[in-house]
């Protein structure tokens, strides 16, 4: 699962939130890994999913396949799928998986300095 995570950037990784997630499955390419799906269990409801897939094997539905994977591993829990509006692929994968838009994320990044003064 180290390979796929490494083959990605650091901005993919970031917005798959599967480092933080315990639960993860790999999905193979002639015995290379190239996708990981996972989920993080929310409030013992939800589970909010992440997929991440190598760049040299994106466009081929591997992020579908992966994400399935993690669905039916987590019977008894409502999916969530979480997709930035700058990545209208993750969207359109949620999209092929039947997920419903239910609302908007703001992300507000915080700065612990104090402004210059003149």
């Amino acid at each position: 699962m180290r390979s796929v995570l490494d083959a990605c950037n650091e901005s993919d990784r970031d917005e798959s939130g599967l480092r933080e997630m315990s639960t993860r499955f790999a999905v193979q390419d002639d015995g290379r890994p190239v996708a990981l799906a996972g989920y993080e269990v929310w409030n013992d409801e939800v589970a909010h999913l992440g997929v991440l897939v190598v760049p040299d094997a994106r466009g081929r539905g591997l992020a579908l396949t992966a994400a399935r994977t993690a669905m039916d591993h987590a019977p008894g829990l409502v999916p969530q799928w979480r997709a930035s509006v700058e990545n209208p692929v993750s969207a359109a994968v949620a999209d092929r998986l039947g997920f419903v838009r239910a609302g908007g994320q703001i992300a507000i990044e915080v700065s612990r300095s104090r402004p210059a003064r003149a």
